[in-house]
């Protein structure tokens, strides 16, 4: 299916923003996890409120990542993406390319760095994206129709004897080679990049920090 370079922006960009804020809520939902031990008398004074805060940011993290792998026709989803781009060729023709960047400094420069799609990594990514190719995809597919978009009677059951829920070890490494995906073809389509860092990631410590103070005095 055709589409054109503004629809194919968006979807990158959309698909990008919710790898970033995946792995941005999943870095506060550890770093709060691993602050519980060393700041434990200051959250034990309010545990409700940082028990809900460290749910939210594990459930934002699963939501992201759900829609990112999502398999719905209707969707826009890394799958599509990766489809789009082997079926669209002729977006990153190097005379598109340099319309695009040809008003940035340095655009000479970047022009010089060759920006051709590699068939072979392209097809590795596609495969990787896919739940008929890749367990841990379907698996977090399944996931989500269990127990995200719809509860499972039979997965709540059976609990016990459940070997389909995630593990927070899979979560990461969906996020980090779906971040790794995208940026490679940011960077072929227009020379940039996106970061998953945020400045104030770490603010939760000067609120923990203050009522440590608060306590000495």
């Amino acid at each position: 299916m055709e589409i054109s370079s503004i629809e194919f922006e968006k979807s990158l960009e959309k698909i990008t923003n919710n790898l970033v804020y995946a792995s941005i809520h999943y870095r506060l939902y550890t770093n709060l996890c691993n602050a519980s031990e060393e700041y434990n008398i200051e959250i034990n004074q309010s545990p409700v409120f940082w028990q809900l805060t460290i749910e939210a940011h594990a459930t934002s993290t699963i939501l992201m990542l759900c829609q990112v792998y999502d398999h719905h026709k209707d969707s826009l989803n890394l799958n599509k993406l990766l489809n789009t781009i082997h079926s669209n060729p002729s977006l990153f023709k190097e005379e598109c390319f340099y319309e695009r960047i040809k008003d940035r400094p340095l655009a000479d420069d970047l022009y010089k760095t060759p920006r051709i799609v590699n068939n072979k990594t392209l097809e590795q990514d596609m495969q990787y994206v896919n739940k008929e190719t890749n367990p841990l995809v379907k698996k977090l597919i399944d996931f989500r129709d269990k127990q995200v978009a719809h509860i499972d009677k039979n997965y709540v059951l059976n609990a016990e004897n459940n070997s389909e829920t995630l593990v927070w070890k899979e979560v990461e490494e969906l996020i980090l080679k779906g971040h790794e995906i995208v940026s490679t073809y940011e960077s072929l389509y227009r020379a940039s990049s996106w970061s998953s860092n945020i400045i104030g990631d770490e603010d939760y410590k000067k609120v923990l920090n203050a009522i440590r103070k608060a306590d000495l005095k």
